[in-house]
C-alpha cells in the first residue's frame, strides 16, 4: 500500500451500553428459508415504498403472513415457517429488514 495514508482516532466519552436494549429471552422463534423470505420481503417492498415502507408480518403456528397496504395495491405471502414459541404480529421497515 505504498500512496495509501490511513488517519484514525478514538471516538472520546463512554460507547453506549448496547446490551440493555437487546433482551436476554425470547418469547418466539422461528425457523423459515431465508431466501423465500427474503424474495417475499423484497417483492412487499415494492408497494411499501409508495406509502410508509411499512411490511407487517404476522407469524403463526406454521407459516409467516408477510403484507403490505397502500394506496396502489395490497400483497400478501405466505412463507412456510416452524415456530417455538408465541404467534405474535410486528411490523418494520421494509428497507431495514432487507438490509438485515
Amino acid at each position: 500500500m505504498e500512496d495509501t495514508k490511513l488517519i484514525s482516532r478514538l471516538i472520546e466519552g463512554q460507547f453506549p451500553n448496547y446490551r440493555q436494549v437487546i433482551p436476554q429471552g425470547y418469547k418466539t422463534r422461528i425457523k423459515l428459508k431465508t431466501k423465500e423470505f427474503f424474495e417475499s420481503v423484497e417483492r412487499a417492498s415494492l408497494l411499501a415504498r409508495v406509502g410508509t415502507q411499512v411490511v407487517r408480518l404476522a407469524i403463526e403456528e406454521d407459516k409467516v403472513i408477510i403484507s403490505a397496504n397502500t394506496e396502489v395495491g395490497r400483497i400478501h405471502e405466505e412463507v412456510p415457517c416452524y415456530l417455538s414459541g408465541e404467534t405474535m404480529q410486528i411490523a418494520f421497515n421494509a428497507l431495514y429488514l432487507i438490509d438485515a
